[in-house]
């Protein structure tokens, strides 16, 4: 293995025995494309696998329902309290 005295590596042994080159493998990046780029990946749709579509569905409602407290009205609502209206 042949470091540099930036602690770049230019070459290395592979398990074959053979002395492989690297190329530079780092490069300056800008925080407007860093910014960029974080943004770009956002863009990706990841679409859920449709054998947990029942499981994320049936999770989602448990976590959704309201139990009975004092502020229960029914299975889908419950009271809040609203400060506009409480002056």
């Amino acid at each position: 293995m042949f470091v540099e005295s930036d602690g770049q590596l230019l070459e290395y042994l592979n398990s074959e025995g053979e002395i492989k080159t690297v190329e530079n493998i780092s490069k300056a990046v800008t925080n407007f494309e860093y910014e960029q780029r974080l943004n770009e990946d956002k863009r990706t749709i990841k679409v859920l696998n449709q054998n947990l579509v029942g499981l994320f569905l049936e999770d989602t409602k448990n976590m959704m329902k309201y139990t009975r407290s004092s502020q229960y009205i029914d299975d889908t609502n419950k009271k809040t309290y609203n400060s506009r209206n409480n002056r």
